[in-house]
């Protein structure tokens, strides 16, 4: 997500030959992060969201799918109960909701590492119809 800005086209590969997991799991990260901050301006008295980043975490997926990133950061992994603990911690002090940023270790960090993910590439109306229409396909 961080080397990413916001667009559709991985999240919509056409056929399996077009996949890219890498890219898909960045946009729709990306999409996470622009759409949690959406939901909570479009509903002010709604229930509030957050985003919050667990770490690379130690988990049977990274085990099994990317073994060689294991082998080389396996010292920088967390834990799952590391992983988990930013979560929790929001659960249970409710911060007030940030407008932009990402809660990591328990304090909001930026959410754009590089200024080329400030530009989207589709505007948040575009993400939020593409949801809608994921959504009615899928019920």
């Amino acid at each position: 997500m961080y080397g990413t800005p916001l667009r559709l086209e991985p999240m919509t590969a056409p056929s399996i030959n077009d996949y890219d997991g890498v890219s898909l799991y960045a946009q729709h990260k990306r999409a996470m992060v622009v759409w949690t901050h959406e939901w909570n301006r479009a509903h002010p008295s709604g229930p509030k969201m957050h985003v919050m980043h667990p770490g690379w975490v130690d988990t049977a997926g990274v085990q099994t799918s990317l073994p060689t990133f294991r082998r080389v950061m396996g010292h920088l992994l967390r834990t799952p109960k590391q992983g988990a603990d930013t979560v929790l911690w929001l659960a249970a002090h409710k911060p007030e909701v940030a407008t932009e940023g990402i809660w990591f270790d328990r304090h909001l960090e930026p959410e754009h590492v590089f200024s080329i993910t400030k530009k989207p590439q589709v505007s948040v109306e575009e993400l939020i119809d593409y949801l809608d229409d994921a959504l009615s396909s899928w019920l």
